[in-house]
């Protein structure tokens, strides 16, 4: 489980969401509401659950089956979450590359304009939309191979 810089507000707001939805449902199904309100506030008990829980549990699986290769020509990403996908980026036409790393080493590549600030909802249901290779370890000596290999394919 990876915490992110925008996990200090979405985790005291989760927790909040969460707890008042739960409050209103467990009230509407003791005080015998109408069915519509109990089925009303199931959408919210879910969302408030995936931001405090699943999102993390979602991540990690995401992150396990995310596999990175760097060749003399293209940066490879292979996710195999949910069916196979390829990404190939040929590094001879890459124009940007950022290198976010933390002191202990591991870190994260964007090929593209890493994003400047996620918004709490943009962090809360989806990763970066540019394409990276996202939390490794020894990001500093990747970013260095990469960077060798675009200047050679160039």
């Amino acid at each position: 489980m990876l915490f992110q810089p925008y996990d200090w507000f979405t985790i005291p707001f989760a927790l909040v969401w969460t707890g008042f939805v739960f409050t209103f449902e467990i009230s509407a199904i003791r005080g015998g509401a109408p069915l519509f309100f109990v089925i009303w506030g199931i959408p919210f008990v879910v969302v408030g659950l995936y931001n405090l829980i699943g999102r993390f549990v979602y991540d990690a699986s995401l992150r396990s089956r995310t596999f990175y290769a760097v060749t003399n020509r293209a940066a490879i990403i292979v996710t195999t979450l949910f069916g196979r996908k390829v990404r190939i980026l040929g590094l001879s036409t890459m124009t940007d590359l950022t290198l976010d790393e933390k002191d202990d080493g591991w870190g994260t590549i964007y090929f593209g304009s890493a994003p400047p600030q996620w918004t709490w909802f943009q962090s809360s249901f989806s990763r970066p939309q540019v394409p990276c290779f996202a939390m490794i370890r020894d990001a500093r000596q990747v970013y260095n191979t990469i960077m060798t290999a675009r200047q050679e394919a160039a």
